[in-house]
């Protein structure tokens, strides 16, 4: 009879065990998507900078650096707005998790961002 609780015993630890093997890989599976999106937002914004540089460096060598300028300040300003709707839309509701569809997880339709989506040089800002 001790045999018997003993076995039962050690399956309920490895029953237990099991379920906390599967609680750590989600987890680790979650920590390894949020490690992978930062990732895409990083290179995103390193290819806006570089963007952004190139631009202020094509109105300083144009003949009228302020005017270039300007026109970019304007440019930049008209976008801001995209800008800020593109990160509601892709930012989880407060209580939502990014597992849910739609909660953050960036796949609106013109999201040049988006893996196996390289970033256009050439597309304006």
């Amino acid at each position: 009879m001790a045999a018997f609780f003993t076995f039962i015993t050690a399956a309920a630890t490895i029953v237990v065990m099991y379920y906390f093997w599967t609680q750590i890989m989600a987890a680790l599976d979650n920590l390894k998507r949020e490690v992978q999106e930062q990732g895409t937002v990083i290179a995103s914004a390193m290819s806006l900078i570089a963007l952004l540089k190139r631009k202020i460096d094509e109105a300083l060598a144009g003949g009228n650096a302020e005017e270039s300028l300007q026109a970019l300040a304007d440019e930049l300003d008209a976008r801001q707005q995209e800008l800020a709707q593109a990160v509601a839309a892709n930012t989880p509701a407060e209580g939502e998790t990014p597992d849910q569809p739609g909660a953050g997880d960036g796949t609106t339709p013109t999201d040049p961002t988006q893996p196996g989506q390289p970033e256009d040089p050439n597309r304006p800002i």
